[in-house]
């Protein structure tokens, strides 16, 4: 079966990391996954669920790093992902700022080695913030929205995957006092060194979008293969 690790409380989630190092080996006959979600409160009027609770703030939302270090090791799994997602609550007086992890692969192993190797099949990373949204009421003010750096690299070694998808996502929703609310993605950034003994991929994406709202800043990290 597969490999989960989470980790989630509400508005705040810790870092999920796995090391794989000495040639030691992991394998997974389903998908390996690793994820950090921090999720904010729609704070709803008990008394009436197509509105907000009157005076309430929305929580900042706050996600973990996650990531995955191969270090002279093996893995094996038929999908590899690891994200790290933040969304920020939502009250009546505002939505809260959203600032979610790293997420990362590391992959290094001695120059000409052949028995430590990695095969991920389908790889996807990514770093979402996001305001939270609620379809019956607009929140007065906002909060910015930050997402983290999302890296893959490989050093030596034998590796394989099917494909890689790699994502830093910034997103905002303006609120009614209409303030300009700031949105920065990370940098993105694919990497393949030391002239791997075996090495095989399909296609490659990797991006990063960052939405600000009402005047804000919209920043973006570099994207590099």
């Amino acid at each position: 079966g597969g490999l989960s690790l989470a980790s989630a409380n509400g508005a705040k989630a810790g870092n999920v990391a796995v090391s794989v190092a000495g040639e030691a080996g992991l394998s997974v006959s389903g998908g390996l996954s690793l994820t950090s979600t921090a999720i904010g409160a729609i704070q709803t009027d008990p008394m009436n669920g197509d509105a907000l609770l009157p005076d309430t703030v929305g929580d900042d939302a706050v996600a973990g790093n996650v990531s995955l270090t191969v270090t002279n090791g093996s893995v094996f799994a038929s999908s590899t992902s690891l994200l790290s997602d933040a969304t920020s609550g939502v009250g009546a007086l505002s939505t809260g700022s959203a600032t979610s992890g790293s997420a990362a692969i590391q992959v290094s192993a001695p120059v000409g080695s052949t028995s430590n190797s990695v095969s991920f099949g389908d790889v996807t990373i990514s770093s979402t913030a996001s305001h939270g949204f609620f379809s019956g009421q607009q929140a007065i003010s906002g909060g910015n929205a930050t997402s983290g750096d999302v890296s893959f690299s490989v050093s030596g070694g034998a590796y394989a995957s099917r494909s890689l998808s790699l994502h830093s996502d910034a997103i905002t929703y303006s609120g009614s006092d209409q303030s300009p609310l700031d949105a920065t993605a990370g940098a993105v950034s694919v990497s393949f060194s030391g002239i791997p003994t075996r090495f095989q991929t399909g296609s490659i994406n990797a991006s990063n979008y960052a939405s600000a709202s009402d005047g804000g800043i919209a920043s973006l990290g570099n994207v590099s293969l």
